[in-house]
């Protein structure tokens, strides 16, 4: 399982981890709260998951935009 995959599980499965990256602002933070869980992600990882995201958001993402950041709703989804 890559770094990434492991990242979107965890994003599923644990409320507070979700939580703790919708706040985040920066690639930066969004790795630094992953690495604080144990999960090792890079600018590369982030980088290439916002570039596969799709420009068009469901209901439910546009939902994580207002209580975060389009980039942790890119990478939740």
């Amino acid at each position: 399982m890559s770094s990434v995959s492991d990242f979107r599980a965890k994003l599923s499965s644990d409320k507070a981890f979700a939580a703790k990256v919708k706040g985040c602002l920066t690639a930066r933070e969004i790795i630094a709260v992953a690495a604080g869980a144990g999960l090792q992600l890079t600018d590369a990882d982030i980088a290439k998951t916002l570039a596969r995201s799709s420009s068009e958001l469901t209901d439910a993402e546009l939902e994580s935009v207002s209580v975060g950041t389009p980039m942790a709703a890119a990478l939740i989804k």
